[in-house]
């Protein structure tokens, strides 16, 4: 590992920041500029800093994963929603989330992940950590179910994709990032619904439709009829993987 000290300027380019970022050798999964670059490029759309980002953002066959903690951190930055820990034991974690209304939290629901969950699912350091792994399980699910407006969509934990972690969720033994042209190509997407902001369902759809599909497909989908019945349809929101109904 090299002694060079980071030292982030505010006229620094983006690309003089990747180079001295790589050049630290203090981040193992990203060895040159470029990579850095798309890793503090990922972490700047959800408004943490370059290091914030080299440490907790990972790019993983292709798509953006984030650790458990950035992910905490960015619903709780995100001023509309937070989350309280209400069990978390080796062998269950729950935790609830809440959308933040006139000063007051309302509750979106709970997600839990428990120790039988975790096995069935191949979750690893069961036998070393079990609440961190635990805690990342129900944070990523949560986010994914409650908050997804605060990643832009769907979005998973290193270990979920696959990769060796430590006891933070950081990946361990990174080898070098491989460009998997596949995995950038998408067949379908999953659309996370909304009807005045809150999530109210989910679809998957052909990635090849566009916006207009996407919003009748969207008003047409019968988990969200509930949400419409009696009420104007004003306007429909379509955000990456998100659509969001606004009624009246």
């Amino acid at each position: 590992m090299s002694n060079t000290a980071i030292a982030i300027r505010d006229d620094m380019s983006l690309g003089q920041l990747g180079d001295m970022l790589a050049k630290s050798g203090y981040f193992t999964d990203a060895r040159d500029a470029a990579q850095c670059v798309v890793k503090v490029l990922a972490g700047k759309e959800l408004g943490f800093g370059p290091v914030a980002s080299m440490t907790g953002v990972y790019i993983v066959k292709g798509k953006v994963s984030l650790s458990a903690n950035l992910m905490a951190a960015a619903v709780r930055r995100s001023g509309r929603y937070t989350f309280k820990v209400v069990t978390l034991t080796p062998t269950n974690c729950e935790i609830e989330f809440f959308e933040i209304i006139g000063g007051k939290r309302e509750s979106l629901g709970v997600s839990g992940f428990t120790l039988a969950d975790a096995q069935k699912a191949g979750t690893q350091n069961l036998d070393k950590f079990p609440r961190n792994m635990l805690y990342a399980r129900a944070m990523s699910n949560g986010v994914k179910w409650f908050t997804p407006d605060v990643t832009g969509g769907p979005v998973y934990t290193p270990e979920e994709m696959g990769e060796r972690v430590n006891e933070d969720g950081e990946i361990i033994d990174a080898p070098w990032p491989q460009v998997d042209e596949k995995a950038l190509e998408q067949d379908e997407i999953e659309l996370v619904l909304q009807v005045n902001g809150k999530v109210r369902g989910r679809v998957t759809l052909s990635a090849s439709l566009d916006a207009k599909a996407i919003e009748a497909a969207a008003l047409a989908c019968e988990e969200i009829q509930p949400f419409l019945e009696g009420k104007t349809v004003r306007k429909v929101i379509v955000v990456k993987n998100i659509v969001n109904i606004v009624v009246g």
